[in-house]
């Protein structure tokens, strides 16, 4: 169940003092983006930013939940299940990137859409090292304009002025945005049109045009240059699936944007939301004391990637699909890189088992994990 040394590629060292902002989009999967699918609505600027930065092509998110995405992001721990994340009345001591950017001295903020007790978001969040969250309460009423509160140009336009008032030491910002998902609030103020015809599609368009929009901010900021910017979706999107666990839910962007320390290149390997971390802290300090469930991405290498769905546990390899679907323990093994269809976990059998052994060692591992409090690193 181990994973290798990476020692191909050169490592990227950052400044101690870089500031982080970690944008967690709502939905946005890989085949939502033009730089992934051709046939998907344009996306100009995710594009851009994965053509200027550092992307992993093989990412996956921990669930198929908002909540999943922000606490395996933000904390490095898988999604265990239908098991609920955050919300919970005792809440755990985690170990993560909050935890440690406190700790460097950094101030620590979370920034949302829409009401922070949702999901019991900002009460985790207080509690595990988050110093500031920004949410609907902190928007003037006439901005808010749904369920899900502002819409995202609104959102990035507060993270701006935010971050601005930030003064005398480093921040670490974690974003989440939310209007790629019903009910679809599409501005029709803002001088800007989608070309697409259905409003899904026009809700990608405008969600990456938003992501523009805080990139041509920021971009006017002094604190730019030392900052260094991670894109990845809180989960995808269920779409239409030859198999009964759908990738298409798991396969994410993961993309690191610092234009003046980061040179544009490619990554093929398997990466996990939960890597997020520890190759984040690992570009800025020594990292040595990783005990969380990601790796630091520039340093190893997964054999495995593993993500679950409710119900169903999925393990992937460079070419081999297991899921174990949990009601009625059916199993099943494909080639996934050809998209086939075919049930091959007979004839694959000392494979099949060996990604199983990680995928339930792993998920038992994390409940064991919760169920006797250690989380923590400190």
């Amino acid at each position: 169940m181990s994973d290798s040394t990476v020692g191909d590629s050169p490592l990227i060292q950052l400044p101690p003092n870089t500031n982080v902002v970690v944008v967690m989009m709502e939905s946005m999967a890989a085949c939502r983006v033009t730089h992934f699918n051709p046939a998907a609505p344009p996306t100009p600027q995710l594009d851009s930013i994965a053509a200027h930065g550092l992307s992993f092509e093989n990412a996956y998110s921990a669930g198929i939940h908002t909540y999943n995405g922000i606490y395996s992001t933000l904390f490095s721990f898988p999604a265990v299940l239908d098991h609920h994340s955050m919300k919970k009345t005792d809440i755990p001591v985690m170990c993560g990137m909050p935890h440690h950017f406190k700790a460097h001295g950094y101030h620590t903020m979370y920034f949302t859409t829409h009401d922070d007790q949702f999901d019991n978001v900002a009460g985790f969040l207080y509690a595990n090292d988050i110093e500031q969250v920004v949410s609907q309460k902190d928007y003037p009423a006439d901005e808010v304009k749904s369920t899900l509160g502002v819409p995202d140009h609104v959102l990035f336009r507060h993270v701006v002025e935010e971050l601005d008032k930030v003064q005398d030491k480093p921040f670490f910002a974690a974003v989440m945005t939310a209007s790629y998902h019903n009910p679809y609030v599409l501005p029709d103020d803002i001088g800007w049109k989608p070309q697409s015809e259905s409003m899904d599609d026009k809700m990608v368009e405008y969600a990456d045009w938003s992501i523009g929009e805080f990139m041509r901010m920021a971009k006017e900021r002094p604190w730019f240059e030392n900052t260094l910017f991670v894109f990845v979706a809180d989960h995808g999107v269920s779409g239409n699936s030859p198999y009964d666990m759908s990738l298409k839910y798991h396969h994410v962007p993961m993309l690191f944007y610092c234009p003046s320390r980061i040179q544009p290149q490619t990554r093929p390997q398997l990466a996990l939301q939960i890597d997020i971390g520890p190759t984040v802290l690992g570009m800025l300090f020594p990292y040595d004391d990783n005990s969380t469930f990601g790796l630091d991405l520039q340093r190893q290498r997964r054999q495995y990637a593993f993500f679950s769905a409710d119900d169903k546990i999925g393990v992937l390899d460079s070419v081999h699909f297991y899921r174990y679907r949990v009601a009625d323990a059916n199993e099943a093994l494909c080639f996934y890189r050809t998209e086939d269809v075919e049930n091959h976990i007979d004839a694959e059998r000392p494979q099949a088992d060996a990604m199983r052994e990680y995928g339930f060692g792993m998920i038992q591992h994390a409940f064991d994990r919760l169920k006797n409090k250690k989380t923590s690193c400190r």
